[in-house]
């Protein structure tokens, strides 16, 4: 009952008080359920009793009220309502008076999926006498046609389908059986016309099915627009008797131009219709997708740059596009106008996925000056758009323009478009649960992409988080600003005891900061390892745990880049400490660094190197130091300098016949070699189901150099040469 007094029209006061005509217009104004439809205050409604009491004969006009019409009676009796019979289960009872909510306007369509879920599996019958009652009791309120309110509810719940939030075949097939018990309520007078809407309500035709009046027009009073779109259809036509195969551009270009014109040139949605109706003569869908669609094909596909874009006030709309933005504006009923939004903006969705980001990002501006001018289009509904619409997206496509930053601007728009998935604040929530590191790579891709935004709503998050000792916190990329804070706060989730993938991320952003604040914090976490490591009660998946740390820490310190940075990775590899695992392995990231700026430290690298060699001609190598001697070689291979040839050639003059030799002998093969311009080292962890992408990137990016895959424990199954894109050797 409480829920009837908050949500359901009352019975019209006028069938009760028939003689008081204008006291029922300010009872009815003061019941109101919006309360902007009641008066603003109590001398208003003081003011409009007065004037009631003055002419009791006349029923106010108040604004935003619609008179009373009379009864209408249906033409079979009613059976007892599903929404009144005691024997109702509750849920199905609730879903109908939330579904009565909805067909009024007060409750939007994601707050009814589910109700509308559970009535499509009760019987059709019943729920066609509650839907008939409902429209009974808004005819009598409002004085709307019965027949046009039957149509209206059957419309909104076949939107629910249309807008796919609910399943569309079952929904359509229950429609029409609850349609057929509809009708036997309705007078004969009005089946027949509500017949062939309900009908046709599964079609998007934008051309109605009533008979229009052509007038005709001699040529003198043809407009230029109207004998362009004449030539055009007389085009259409020429191509159709050609018998063009589907999809054929030309025809496609034609028909995208035909409908521009269309649209561009009606001033009224009756004027668009009798375009529409001329053109289906010819063979062009009148379907509200279709004309997105073929409209979306005749849009330039171009990026325009960011300073033009950002700076213009206006957006350079097209032609094409402005006949998009006419066809919604031209829509005489709200919903109507909802229903073609939300063709635009799946038709926009298409494109995006087809590759075509150019024609996307136009059709999406369109949809959001729409959205942000508020007119005439229903909220709910759009924000239904904006919630389901970024699930159609093709993630493929998504991260192939993701890696591009040229087109970070235009991709910007489309994910704040679509904010309550894509948008930052979104993206960082679920940055926050997710655990696989693929996704995670992704979402922090995203989150570039929005740029400073994002970047100010992690520190802020993550400021909160390393407050509130919360250990799940989201990280951030580095930043051109001075760094101190964010280093002390990205560090805070790397030491021993959290998630293993905040120490991976915090390390991977410490490396790349080049800051003393970074290297010390590198320095700390790499002692703090070592610590945890020399516990006597460590088990062995900690202790494995914390050797890939010191495998992450180790490599981010050698590629800074610094010498203070390269020699503690030397302390901690001379070191040897079986605890810590095989020290002398995390020397190979020197490879990629150019230690001959260090002489202090080349000379420490070849005392070990000489402590290492055994003495004597007839010396040779046991395999542990053959090992250590393979790690040194390896570390000092990116160095050109006089003294690491000289150590080389001593080493492969030596030992000929060993692993070691032929290290040594290959690595000043390759100092040999001219040497070319030097670019930034790839490196990283990667998964196995990465490869291919990695292998793109390279032969897209025309990389040079060596491509090394290590396993978990060091081991170098492949080892080649990238091919410039003609592939690459690996077994």
């Amino acid at each position: 009952m409480l829920f009837s007094v908050v949500h359901r029209e009352p019975e019209p006061l006028a069938s009760w008080v028939a003689d008081a005509p204008a006291l029922v217009g300010v009872v009815e104004r003061a019941l109101a359920k919006d309360p902007a439809n009641r008066y603003p205050d109590a001398g208003a409604m003081r003011e409009a009793l007065g004037s009631a009491r003055q002419a009791p004969s006349r029923a106010p006009l108040e604004p935003g009220l619609h008179p009373a019409g009379p009864p209408q009676e249906p033409a079979k009796r009613l059976p007892l309502l599903p929404s009144e019979a005691l024997d109702t289960e509750p849920g199905l009872k609730e879903a109908l008076l939330e579904i009565e909510q909805y067909l009024a306007d007060r409750l939007p369509p994601l707050m009814v999926t589910d109700s509308v879920t559970r009535v499509v599996n009760a019987p059709p019958e019943a729920v066609a006498a509650e839907l008939f009652a409902w429209a009974s009791r808004q005819a009598e309120v409002h004085a709307v046609p019965l027949a046009d309110l039957v149509f209206h509810a059957f419309r909104k719940l076949h939107l629910m389908g249309e807008f796919r939030l609910v399943d569309r075949e079952a929904l359509g097939a229950f429609l029409g059986k609850t349609g057929d018990a509809a009708l036997e309520y309705c007078p004969p007078e009005v089946r027949g016309r509500l017949r062939k809407s309900l009908s046709r309500l599964g079609e998007s035709a934008m051309v109605r099915s009533g008979p229009l009046a052509v007038m005709y027009m001699g040529p003198d009073l043809l407009s230029e627009s109207m004998r362009r779109l004449g030539f055009l259809e007389q085009r259409l036509r020429q191509e159709e008797a050609r018998e063009s195969p589907p999809g054929d551009e030309t025809r496609s270009l034609l028909i995208s131009q035909t409908l521009t014109v269309a649209a561009t040139h009606a001033e009224s949605e009756l004027q668009l219709e009798e375009h529409l109706r001329r053109l289906q003569a010819v063979g062009v869908a009148s379907g509200a997708d279709q004309i997105f669609r073929s409209i979306g094909q005749g849009v330039p596909d171009q990026i325009l740059p960011p300073e033009v874009t950002e700076a213009a006030e206006i957006k350079p709309f097209g032609d094409e596009v402005e006949a998009m933005r006419r066809v919604i504006a031209l829509a005489e009923e709200p919903i109507e106008m909802a229903r073609r939004f939300h063709h635009l903006v799946y038709a926009a969705l298409e494109q995006f996925n087809q590759g075509n980001l150019g024609r996307a990002v136009q059709m999406f501006e369109v949809a959001v000056q729409l959205k942000d001018e508020k007119k005439n289009i229903d909220p709910a509904f759009v924000e239904t758009v904006r919630r389901k619409g970024h699930e159609s997206l093709d993630q493929g496509r998504l991260r192939q323009f993701v890696e591009k930053p040229e087109y970070h601007p235009q991709l910007r728009m489309i994910l704040g478009f679509f904010s309550f998935g894509l948008g930052h604040a979104a993206l960082l929530d679920e940055l926050q649960v997710e655990q696989r590191r693929d996704r995670r790579r992704f979402l922090i891709d995203l989150l570039e992409v929005h740029g400073e935004p994002a970047r100010r709503l992690a520190m802020e998050r993550l400021a909160g988080a390393v407050k509130a000792g919360d250990e799940s916190g989201a990280h951030i990329r580095p930043a051109d600003e001075s760094p101190e804070a964010e280093i002390d706060l990205v560090a805070r989730f790397a030491p021993p005891g959290l998630a293993p993938f905040l120490m991976r991320e915090a390390v991977t952003y410490l490396g790349q900061t080049r800051h003393l604040r970074a290297k010390q914090a590198l320095v700390a976490l790499l002692h703090a390892y070592e610590a945890e490591c020399s516990r006597t009660d460590v088990t062995a998946d900690k202790l494995q745990e914390w050797h890939a740390a010191l495998d992450k820490i180790c490599a981010a310190l050698a590629r800074f880049g610094t010498p203070s940075a390269w020699s503690v990775v030397f302390d901690h590899a001379f070191s040897r400490r079986p605890h810590l695992g095989s020290t002398m392995n995390r020397l190979s990231d020197l490879s990629s660094q150019d230690l001959s700026g260090s002489p202090e430290l080349l000379d420490r690298l070849f005392a070990e190197m000489r402590n290492t060699l055994p003495r004597g001609v007839l010396g040779f190598l046991a395999s542990k130091k053959d090992h250590d001697l393979l790690c040194l070689v390896g570390a000092i291979s990116g160095t050109r300098s006089d003294d690491v040839r000289a150590a080389l050639e001593d080493i492969a003059e030596r030992f000929p016949n060993q692993t070691v030799g032929g290290a040594a002998a290959r690595v000043l093969e390759g100092l040999s070699a001219p040497s070319s311009s030097s670019s930034p080292v790839l490196e990283g962890e990667l998964d196995g189901f990465l490869l291919p992408s990695l292998f793109h990137r390279l032969s897209r990016s025309g990389a040079t150099g060596t491509l090394t895959l290590a396993d978990a424990t060091g081991r170098r199954p492949l080892r080649a040469p990238p091919g410039r894109g003609r592939g690459l050797p690996a077994r």
